[in-house]
């Protein structure tokens, strides 16, 4: 019998309801929390933030960072720098979200630190635009425990790995992380578009227009290959080539708008009405892949505004994603769903939102998970040439990582380090895009004694050619 494990913090309703979703056997009701829930809620959100900037950021950029102690007196390394710009970008998205809820002046600052990250992201390789992993002190004790054997060991350069490079200024010297993946690029195009679009701040809305113009330069430059200069090449895919002009077309419209019309009709051209687009969200496999097709579906839906046609399309791709994550208990994947509908009348993503973000603990976040299942409490399925769970696992048994939802929830939980902190961003973005979409309600609200939609929204299980309106686009019926 599934549980959510001890102290969900839940009612019996509510826990009811989300391990029905787990199990696909559920109903469309969905009592909301209350306002002392909610209220506890936002402060754990708000401490994960100020958590974030005492602990986990260095340079404006994201890290996991591994201790003596959880005491947290003395650093021992830096973790999961593979995906700082990525993580980078998420937050970025996020506090982008939070100064459209909370109009805070300080958010603008934190966003002034998290572009100066991102610049120097964009510089550090010598060829301007690239996108590194990490860039950092090169003689700091912590970063160099990770760069000496990031991608293995290079017998012909010691003390680096084999995907760890120098900097060129001899005065301050840096290394920096290459062979970087889309998924980088992919959420760090969502955050400058999601700041452009919701951070009304000339300043911040023209360093953004300068680093988008400088990422799209150097893709152009390399014949849209993402390649770090030192061997290390990827190609970018259609959907996220024309999420990133999408991105370049809302800042710079003169020079970027044809390129990613061109783009958008290739994409376009490579579904058929009812398609899932690729990757798609795969319980037993490359889980990541599909969760990170939201942030780039996000982006298109969102800043897609002149083409309405166009703009269905994208919603329509993105619902299609979320029916397939729609029981995983994904508190991203729901709240990249929420932000292109702009609508809070859907029950299942307002559970997910809500129930999951109640029962992630408050910070620090460590790397040992809260709980652990009996082996004869698992069922199992084999795929992929390996042994998953058949039903996703909640959040309390879940392996930790650096961001908790871009890894499969099917997988069964493996080893962990109990003194590596993780910075939170996977509960501070999907709160505050909950919050601006209005399926997280304000802790002032009044709560609601159950959500349920006038009639069902159950997601269909097969292909369906219908387009989803958002709510201020659907006809109005005649008196």
């Amino acid at each position: 019998m599934l549980s959510l494990g001890v102290g969900a913090e839940l009612s019996g309703s509510q826990q009811n309801m989300l391990v029905g979703l787990l199990t696909e056997k559920f109903t469309l009701r969905w009592t909301d929390l209350t306002t002392n829930e909610l209220g506890a809620l936002r402060q754990k959100a708000d401490a994960y933030l100020e958590d974030l900037r005492k602990y986990h950021l260095q340079g404006g950029l994201v890290a996991s960072v591994r201790y003596t102690s959880t005491n947290r007196d003395e650093v021992v390394s830096y973790e999961g720098l593979e995906d700082s710009a990525l993580q980078t970008g998420f937050l970025l998205t996020a506090l982008s979200y939070r100064y459209a809820v909370t109009r805070e002046s300080k958010n603008l600052q934190d966003i002034r630190s998290v572009l100066d990250g991102v610049e120097s992201l964009l510089q550090a390789s010598g060829r301007p635009g690239y996108v590194v992993r990490f860039v950092g002190r090169a003689q700091d004790p912590a970063y160099v425990h990770f760069y000496r054997d990031f991608g293995g060991p290079d017998p012909t350069r010691a003390g680096l790995g084999r995907w760890a490079f120098p900097g060129t200024n001899q005065a301050n010297p840096i290394v920096w992380l290459g062979n970087t993946t889309r998924d980088s690029y992919a959420a760090l195009n969502l955050g400058l578009g999601t700041a452009f679009d919701l951070v009304r701040d000339i300043k911040i809305r023209e360093r953004v227009t300068a680093l988008t113009t400088l990422i799209l330069g150097r893709l152009i430059a390399d014949r849209w290959m993402i390649d770090d200069g030192h061997g290390n090449k990827t190609f970018v895919t259609t959907m996220l080539a024309t999420a990133l002009l999408r991105t370049g077309a809302t800042v710079n419209s003169g020079t970027y708008l044809s390129l990613y019309e061109d783009s958008a009709r290739k994409l376009s051209d490579q579904f058929r009405p009812g398609d899932i687009p690729h990757p798609a969200v795969a319980r037993y496999g490359d889980y990541r892949g599909g969760a990170m097709s939201f942030a780039n579906m996000a982006c298109l839906a969102r800043l897609e505004r002149l083409n309405k046609v166009r703009g269905l399309g994208f919603q329509e791709y993105c619902a299609l994603l979320w029916r397939d994550a729609s029981t995983h208990l994904n508190p991203w994947c729901a709240a990249a769903y929420v932000s292109v509908f702009n609508s809070n009348t859907d029950p299942i993503a307002r559970a997910t939102l809500q129930g999951v973000l109640t029962q992630y603990p408050s910070p620090p976040r460590w790397g040992a998970p809260g709980q652990t299942f009996a082996t004869n409490e698992l069922l199992y399925v084999t795929a992929n040439e390996d042994r998953w769970s058949r039903y996703a696992l909640p959040l309390a048994f879940q392996t930790p990582a650096p961001f908790q939802w871009i890894d499969s929830p099917f997988r069964i939980p493996g080893k962990a380090d109990p003194l590596v902190a993780h910075p939170g961003i996977d509960l501070i973005l999907p709160f505050w895009i909950g919050r601006e979409a209005g399926v997280i309600p304000g802790e002032d609200e009044p709560p609601r004694a159950a959500f349920q939609p006038r009639r069902s929204t159950r997601l269909p299980s097969g292909p369906t050619n219908r387009v989803v309106l958002p709510p201020d686009q659907r006809p109005r019926k005649s008196p």
